[in-house]
């Protein structure tokens, strides 16, 4: 399946481009939309009113079930710091300062919090805190982990995932999320790992061009990927022989239940009525409270 940065969308003033929408539904067969306009170059606003993001949302979503498909995509948002994007939204800290809190049902209450004021929105997949291991300070993106310690951060990530999940199959505040891990293979063959695994194809370097990078990571089970060309190229590789079918079989099976699962197909559209509870009084003591622990702990250290 094709995710699409919601960037692709975006005119020169911010709006959706009609044209954009068009070949991106209707000939990319694009079935998940990635960040916010205010995380892309064409957005105007950092953050966007709820209202503004379930419009763009809706919008979209009836572009997809007029292409005649009846297939809602994903929306997803980066919620490191909880729904960020969203204005009035509660903002927590990352994970490496969660885990300062040693206290796990930390990671639990704010993504739970964030999964809400996510699906307010019209999302409903978010990209949570990396669940790899920030053992070298070169890695880029080592303040999205819960650090280096291993039961703290295995203890983190369980409970975040459980805070941005819950009971998703029938809990409609809460977020499909995903951490972020990088071990491809390592899930698939050594831990018997069956729900989707997306991919930058962008960034398997090692390929000569975009056909190339596409053969790799297919055979490296990816299942999303935002690459324009993964439709066509996909059904050229099958057809000749390159990549077996039974994979892409297996590749529609987990995203269709996917989609099953977070009820997607009967909750087409925002929800408002979250929207009463963004940025509550009850959610801000909740991050308040998270930082007191995080912070104590820091100046303890500090000081022995």
């Amino acid at each position: 399946m094709i995710q699409v940065p919601i960037g692709w969308l975006l005119n020169s003033n911010g709006q959706l481009n009609i044209t954009a929408v068009d070949f991106q539904v209707n000939m990319a067969k694009a079935g998940m939309f990635v960040d916010t306009p205010g995380n892309s170059a064409h957005g105007h606003y950092t953050w966007y009113m709820l209202q503004m993001l379930a419009n763009l949302t809706t919008v979209m979503q009836h572009a997809l079930l007029s292409s005649g498909l009846y297939m809602p995509a994903l929306w997803a948002m980066y919620t490191v710091h909880g729904a960020s994007f969203v204005k009035q939204a509660t903002i927590f800290p990352s994970g490496v300062g969660l885990a300062a809190t040693l206290q796990p049902q930390f990671a639990c209450a704010t993504r739970c919090i964030a999964a809400k004021d996510t699906h307010a929105s019209g999302y409903n997949f978010a990209f949570a805190a990396n669940a790899d291991l920030g053992i070298d300070k070169h890695f880029a993106t080592g303040f999205l982990g819960f650090g280096e310690d291993l039961a703290i951060s295995s203890a983190m990530i369980h409970n975040s995932m459980h805070g941005l999940q819950g009971d998703y199959k029938t809990d409609c505040s809460c977020a499909l999320g995903t951490a972020p891990f990088y071990l491809h293979m390592l899930l698939h063959d050594s831990l018997s790992f069956h729900s989707i695994i997306l991919s930058k194809v962008t960034g398997l370097h090692s390929a000569a061009n975009s056909t190339g990078a596409i053969f790799l990571a297919l055979n490296m089970s990816t299942d999303i990927a935002a690459e324009p060309s993964l439709f066509a190229t996909t059904a050229q590789l099958v057809h000749m022989g390159a990549v077996p079918e039974d994979h892409i079989t297996k590749s529609v099976t987990c995203i269709l239940q996917m989609k099953k699962d977070i009820r997607s197909f009967n909750r087409l559209f925002a929800n408002l009525l979250l929207s009463r509870s963004v940025g509550s009084m009850q959610d801000v003591e909740t991050a308040c409270s998270a930082v007191r622990e995080s912070v104590t702990l820091y100046w303890l250290m500090a000081i022995n």
